[in-house]
């Protein structure tokens, strides 16, 4: 799959509710900032009259996010909500799931929620290390649970389905599988390659279940976003520097609205660079993909969730 130049996803976003849909349906995990805000923003530009979730913790800046679409897009047709979820927690992605089941289709699940620390394992009330919760466990168990609704609107309504993963393809490899929730052998690095290998896992055997749902691990490269401010006084510092190599937060969204839209993404399992390049060939080679490995980690993951909610 060759990469798509900038004038050409441009051009393709403008005319995307062709083949997109006018009135999409979409969930927006983590938008209330960077660059799942960022695209919402981009779909409600982009189409007549969107049905648009926010998801996110701060209710302040939820409702600035609401305020944002609305100039957007003032279509009185157009419809922008947003519900309050902590994504350190399964209980909370099973709560959200059981809001969006009432949902005739949902056309576009885009998972961003970021927690950036360079702090050591930090578990949540459920046992689980909260940057692993919030970057791979209740992203997939949340869709998991939205799976029956994403495969209604790609089978009987024959609409698009897509799900979309923001975090850093490229690190698939071997992995600690006597501690896969890295409960006693807790690094950064290791917590890392656990969340990324087990995105590319999940993306991979969702696609080979579920056919006709699109999948997508995307890399979102360097851009500016706010997700700095969690981190401490003396790595902030560097932020400026940073920004010299980073892209902008729009021209990002045009990126992530395109690879949420086009129909070269219609269905199948996708990895991508930065720069929208496929480096599923790559991931696959390691050796560490393999049908075996998806349902290894899958029924840990299961597991998990299952002590999760228990507690």
């Amino acid at each position: 799959m060759s990469k798509p130049t900038i004038s050409e996803i441009l051009h393709a976003n403008k005319t995307l509710a062709t083949s997109f849909g006018s009135s999409p349906v979409a969930v927006f995990v983590g938008a209330t900032s960077g660059i799942g805000q960022h695209t919402a923003f981009k779909l409600a530009e982009y189409t007549e009259s969107p049905t648009i979730y926010i998801v996110g913790r701060s209710e302040k800046a939820g409702k600035y996010t609401l305020d944002q679409l609305r100039s957007l897009n003032s279509n009185p047709a157009a419809k922008y909500y947003f519900l309050k979820h902590d994504f350190t927690l399964i209980k909370e992605a099973d709560s959200l799931a059981s809001e969006l089941k009432k949902l005739d289709r949902l056309n576009l699940l885009f998972l961003s929620p970021g927690y950036l620390t360079l702090s050591g394992r930090q578990e949540s009330s459920e046992g689980i290390d909260c940057k692993m919760a919030v970057n791979y466990y209740a992203r997939w168990r949340l869709v998991d649970n939205l799976m029956p609704l994403l495969a209604h609107t790609a089978d009987d309504l024959k609409q698009p389905a897509r799900v979309v993963s923001v975090l850093q393809p490229g690190n698939e490899g071997k992995f600690n599988e006597e501690d896969m929730g890295l409960k006693n052998h807790f690094t950064l690095t290791a917590c890392n390659r656990h969340i990324v290998e087990f995105t590319s896992l999940a993306v991979l055997r969702f696609a080979r279940l579920y056919p006709n749902v699109s999948f997508t691990h995307a890399h979102p490269g360097f851009v500016k976003t706010g997700i700095m401010r969690e981190l401490p006084w003396w790595v902030k510092m560097a932020n400026p520097l940073i920004n010299c190599f980073a892209t902008d937060v729009t021209t990002s969204s045009e990126k992530f609205i395109y690879l949420s839209t086009d129909p070269r993404f219609a269905k199948g399992a996708y990895i991508l660079d930065k720069d929208l390049g496929s480096i599923k060939e790559k991931s696959l080679s390691t050796g560490y993909l393999t049908e075996k490995y998806q349902e290894m980690v899958w029924n840990h993951s299961n597991e998990l969730f299952d002590a999760a909610v228990a507690k």
